[in-house]
């Protein structure tokens, strides 16, 4: 009777071990996952915070190339310049050509993340404010993660002296 009681207590603590054994591997292949997920989104959100200071500081300055700049396929301009044409439902430079995406230049890399910011809508309202809303993307250069950000920004008109 010892032996088989003994031999029962041995089986249910080699179950206990292996329990927790297996909730522990899971656990940590989860905490690991969230961990380059959440740095996923924090080099998305530094994207996205950049990109919201340059368009509030880039609106109202003079033209030049440092300017936050769209890009499409085959044309550059001021993001600022940039129209929507209810004809082609599409954000198009003065020349015609569409745009699509923001330049972020050295923020189009955030450690091992490959980050692109792409303009999904554009329209200026009657009191003068210029409305973008926005796509944030990042996504592990090294690992599978990735992460979006959709937002909307106003860029304030230039205040009156």
């Amino acid at each position: 009777m010892a032996l088989i009681t003994t031999m029962l207590l041995g089986f249910v603590a080699i179950a206990i071990v292996a329990a927790l054994m297996t909730f522990m591997i899971y656990g940590k292949k989860t905490s690991v996952i969230e961990e380059r997920y959440t740095s996923a989104l924090e080099a998305a959100k530094g994207a996205a915070n950049y990109l919201m200071n340059r368009l509030e500081t880039d609106q109202y300055q003079p033209d030049d190339d440092s300017r936050v700049q769209c890009y499409g396929e085959t044309t550059s301009c001021p993001c600022w310049k940039i129209k929507w044409n209810n004809d082609t439902n599409k954000l198009e430079c003065p020349d015609g050509n569409p745009v699509d995406k923001f330049e972020l230049g050295s923020y189009s890399n955030i450690g091992d993340y490959q980050i692109d910011a792409f303009l999904l809508h554009k329209d200026t309202i009657s009191a003068g404010y210029d409305i973008y809303a926005i796509r944030i993307i990042s996504i592990g250069t090294s690992k599978p993660e990735k992460a979006e950000i959709d937002f909307i920004y106003r860029v304030s008109p230039p205040s009156s002296p």
